[in-house]
């Protein structure tokens, strides 16, 4: 296969990332971290390369002072919609404006046409529901007039989609975009308020029938109420030329959003790659607010809009004009221009021209943030537009802020577990500094662990990548940097005791999506006191070192912390044992544990129980029990932890277990309770009985198999009464 310049390019610096993976993600990284590393050059059937089109250039008054160039439009035909679903409408619905304010057919192809000879090539027609407004097709006719636009797309739930096609296609439609959160029509009508998910499932069709592939399906994941069918609509792609798009749950105004309805972009793909390990990751085109994905074989592909968790506000292309006629730069920005009542005044082109450039050099690097957003006024999506595909950032990356790396601190053999009720280095008789004595500690082996993030942004983190910052190689001298500051740290930080270091470790990792590099100090000491401020004092002069060597490039890097929260004294509470959970123990066969979960998973279900937010917690405590102790290596690990007694969280031990040591004792456990006893008096089937376990002995120790003969289920749950019990339930009809 022949390769351009460019793709040959493309291709040695994903050469060079894989082998930075290789080496480079840190121990704390889970598992759904580690995406398929094929290189997306040379597979050309999971390829996705820019097309000539994308490198666009604009007019002056469409980019802005960050350089980004506007090259698509967004334009809500109508505030009007079919459906009231949860996350986009309040549920006493909304002020609509009256029909005298809303932009006519003529306004929306002159403004367009502004738009489109300035330089934007894509223009995408969205509502409320852009298929109610009656002249849709001579809107679309109109736009298809203008020279110089190439792409004319829709966003539409579908319900009206077959009926109305045909005359789209005729007028200029090129692709779809269809929003469907799930596979099930009684789910369907709770989610979006009312019927019509036969006649969505219809358009699909139609639309696949009518050769708008790949077709765009949009799918808002909500914990609680369709995170279990992402691997349902994945199955769908194998078969139909879709392209179903997984979005993440984002806050407007009156939507009753809360971050734990979220469900964040890694866990998604981690409950889809469980099913189907062997993903390809796919090149993604500029601008993309997707991270797509395929599973070999399959006809269709999908992606994650990672509008709470990733950052592209730096490549956002992206204008918006509502059905009201205002202008808005950011999706989330309060922000508008009203292009009507200036289109209305009688100006011409050019004074609309210099409006719009005003407006687009107005526009911030990035949004407030989703938990600002979150508390602050604004419309509610059904008047913004119908499908949340703006990109955002999670809080202020790019406000400058002080050092703060994160710690976390491991000791298992400390004799005070518990944190201290007043400061130890303060003398509380007249509040001078005090050095503590660890004359009378006991020497011990002292783990710390502490990470720091700097953001570099795109050009300095290629840079930094290819090692072609003219300083030297970054990474490596930000190490050396770190290790001596560890040294050091008794030297700089006047109450320090000086530590005999065992050593310390400095990883990093080149996070591309956010641009960032991970920093991860760790520090080990056989000694009096532990070594968190040699970890912090290691990690922090390592972040401050990158800053340095690339400052001549920009000034606008930012230093940042990844809070965790340090644990000294975890004890295991009962309730969040993981076997009591499902009501099973560490001799509990996979089987065993399969059949009470489903037993609890009938009970506790959130659909049975919809606006119980107690019992909506015990079914996702459930379902991670179930997902972590019926996974093999998962569950050896969760067993170690369990076993280890180690003051520290499972989470938190787990994500770090692979770049500490840490000596642990148990003693092994060979007595089995029963997970569902029967009852008293009476005699199970094929149990031992007394007088061979007498035989047998104290000391004999059961094996899972043995067990299973002393096991009575609730229920006897075969493999096709349980798949048939979870489709009626799942369907409403139990």
């Amino acid at each position: 296969m022949s390769l351009t310049h460019s793709q040959k390019l493309l291709s040695r610096l994903w050469s060079s990332y894989a082998q930075i993976r290789q080496f480079a993600v840190p121990a704390f990284a889970p598992s759904w971290h580690e995406e398929s590393l094929d290189n997306p050059v040379l597979a050309p059937s999971a390829s996705k390369l820019p097309s000539p089109s994308q490198s666009v250039e604009v007019d002056e008054f469409l980019k802005d002072k960050f350089g980004r160039k506007h090259s698509y439009l967004r334009i809500s035909l109508t505030e009007r919609c079919n459906l009231r679903c949860q996350y986009c409408m309040p549920a006493e619905g909304v002020q609509l404006t009256k029909k005298e304010h809303l932009l006519t057919t003529e306004e929306i192809i002159r403004i367009a046409s502004v738009f489109v000879a300035g330089g934007v090539k894509k223009i995408r027609l969205t509502g409320g529901e852009p298929l109610l407004r009656p002249d849709i097709a001579e809107i679309c006719e109109g736009l298809n007039s203008l020279p110089g636009l190439e792409d004319i797309v829709l966003t539409t739930n579908g319900v009206l989609l077959t009926r109305k096609l045909p005359s789209l296609l005729k007028s200029g439609l090129r692709s779809v975009n269809i929003s469907l959160d799930t596979l099930i029509p009684a789910k369907f009508e709770l989610i979006a308020r009312r019927r019509g998910w036969e006649k969505v499932i219809e358009g699909i069709d139609s639309a696949l029938d009518a050769g708008l592939v790949p077709l765009k399906i949009n799918c808002v994941v909500t914990r609680g109420v369709n995170e279990e069918e992402m691997v349902d609509f994945v199955k769908w792609t194998e078969k139909k030329a879709v392209d179903v798009r997984f979005i993440e749950y984002m806050p407007f105004a009156e939507n009753k959003w809360n971050d734990k309805k979220i469900v964040p972009y890694f866990e998604m793909l981690d409950i889809i790659k469980r099913k189907y390990p062997d993903l390809i990751r796919l090149q993604d085109k500029p601008n993309d607010t997707s991270k797509a994905y395929k599973v070999p074989g399959f006809k269709g592909q999908f992606g994650f809009i990672t509008s709470m968790t990733a950052n592209f506000c730096g490549s956002c292309n992206r204008l918006r004009l509502t059905a009201d006629g205002n202008l808005k730069v950011c999706l989330f920005g309060n922000a508008e221009v009203s292009l009507r009542d200036v289109l209305r005044s009688g100006v011409g082109d050019s004074e609309l021209r210099e409006v719009i450039g005003d407006a687009v050099q107005r526009k911030k690097k990035q949004h407030a943030g989703m938990l600002n957003i979150a508390k602050a006024p604004g419309r509610p999506m059904i008047l913004i537009g119908r499908s949340p595909t703006f990109p955002n950032i999670l809080s202020n990356l790019f406000v400058r802020t002080a050092l703060s790396p994160s710690l976390t601190q491991i000791r298992p053999y400390s004799s005070s577990p518990n944190l201290p009720r007043e400061f130890s280095h303060i003398n509380p008789a007249d509040g001078s500094a005090n050095m503590v004595s660890v004359a009378e500690k006991p020497i011990s082996h002292r783990v710390a662990v502490a990470e720091a993030r700097i953001t570099v942004g795109q050009e300095i983190f290629l840079k930094i990548q290819s090692n072609e910052v003219k300083k030297g190689d970054v990474l490596s001298t930000a190490k050396l940097a770190g290790i001596t500051a560890a040294k050091k740290t008794w030297d700089l930080i006047p109450l320090c005791h000086n530590i005999p270091l065992d050593v310390i470790r400095i990883a990093h990792t080149l996070d591309s999506d956010r641009h960032e590099i991970v920093l991860r100090a760790t520090a080990e000491a056989t000694w009096k006191t532990g070594v968190e401020m040699e970890a912090l004092t290691a990690v922090s002069v390592a972040a401050l070192t990158v800053y340095d060597m690339c400052k001549a490039l920009s000034h606008s890097m930012v230093i940042r912390d990844h809070v965790m929260d340090a644990i000294f004294d975890y004890k295991l509470d009962p309730a969040e044992d993981l076997y009591q959970i499902v009501g099973c123990d560490e001799l509990s066969t996979t089987e065993q544990i399969l059949t009470e979960y489903r037993i609890r998973a009938l009970e506790f279900h959130p659909d049975r129980n919809f606006g119980n937010p107690g019992t909506l917690e015990k079914f996702q405590k459930l379902q991670k029990a179930k997902d972590i102790l019926t996974d093999e290596n998962q569950r050896k690990d969760y067993d170690l932890w369990r076993r280890s007694g180690l003051a520290m969280a499972y989470e938190e031990w787990k994500a770090r277990k692979d770049s500490i040591k840490m000596s642990m004792h148990w003693a092994t456990k060979t007595k089995k309770e029963p997970a569902i006893e029967a009852s008293p008096g009476s005699t199970v089937p094929g149990a031992p009985s007394a007088s061979t376990a007498d035989k047998e002995g104290p000391n004999h120790a059961s094996t899972a198999e043995d067990l299973q003969q002393s096991f009575e289920p609730r229920v006897y749950w075969t493999s096709s009464e349980g798949s048939e019990t979870l489709r009626k339930f799942r369907n409403y009809e139990i």
